[in-house]
């Protein structure tokens, strides 16, 4: 009976033995941790810019029209939705565009002096009004990072430009100062296709007018989807049906 405890014993510590060599092979085969490039975390916050119409290229064919402004945007943003707030107190008007960054996912709701409206984009709609970066025509889009760093409200930024084509032929360079510590994968901006980072301080083009959009605070903290959630007890009209009552408003109003 001792002899058979003592081999028992033996195989015990023989597969201790076994299992030692294993381990410490495996963990010689793993690369050190320092080599490995450090995981960065998904943005997720609040960013206020101020945005102000530098200059009007051109008269587009493009549906998209924007009357001259300056005025301040909060933009909220998780790794799912960003949702931009324009409030421009002199007129009485709160726009406040709600947009997917990897899905189809585009809606606003517009506060006047007249009440309010609900307005939700179909997929083709974001083809046909150009709403959601991924659709932008690039056919003559050409962006280039080039040398140059910019502190922005403390954070290190790196500047790209955007060579375009209107349809009218006529060529406009666009900017974009954006902080690679700050982003969300997936996230386009509008003319600036896969920028590894958030933009600071910015230009964009909608077909009229070109917007220079500065960022004057930044705030980081967790906004889950329910943020993002689309208003209830209002009843959604087409962007069509939306930009045609614009449209009938505007001529009232001349």
């Amino acid at each position: 009976m001792a002899i058979l405890n003592h081999q028992r014993m033996k195989k015990i510590i023989l597969l201790a033995l076994a299992l030692l060599t294993l381990t410490s092979i495996t963990a010689a085969k793993k690369p050190e941790k320092k080599d490995e490039e450090p995981q960065k975390s998904s943005f997720s916050g609040i960013i206020t810019y101020y945005g102000k119409v530098t200059r009007i290229p051109d008269k587009s064919k493009t549906h998209a029209k924007l009357g001259d402004f300056e005025a301040l945007f909060k933009l909220y943003m998780n790794d799912e939705y960003t949702r931009r707030v324009e409030n421009y107190e002199g007129l009485g008007l709160k726009i406040t565009i709600t947009e997917g960054i990897n899905k189809d996912v585009y809606f606003q709701t517009v506060s006047t002096k007249n009440g309010d409206m609900f307005v939700e984009a179909t997929t083709q709609e974001l083809k046909d009004y150009q709403l959601i970066a991924k659709y932008m025509r690039t056919n003559s889009l050409k962006m280039r990072e080039v040398t140059g760093k910019k502190r922005i409200n403390g954070y290190t930024c790196k500047k790209v430009i955007s060579d375009i084509v209107t349809e009218d032929n006529i060529r406009i360079q666009l900017v974009a100062w954006y902080c690679p510590d700050l982003f969300i994968p997936g996230y386009q901006v509008p003319f600036f296709p896969n920028l590894k980072g958030i933009p600071l301080l910015y230009d964009t083009y909608n077909g009229e007018h070109v917007v220079t959009y500065n960022a004057t605070d930044i705030k980081k903290q967790l906004l889950n989807n329910g943020y993002f959630s689309r208003p209830n007890m209002m009843e959604p009209m087409t962007f069509t049906e939306y930009m045609r009552k614009m449209e009938e408003q505007g001529k009232q109003e001349e």
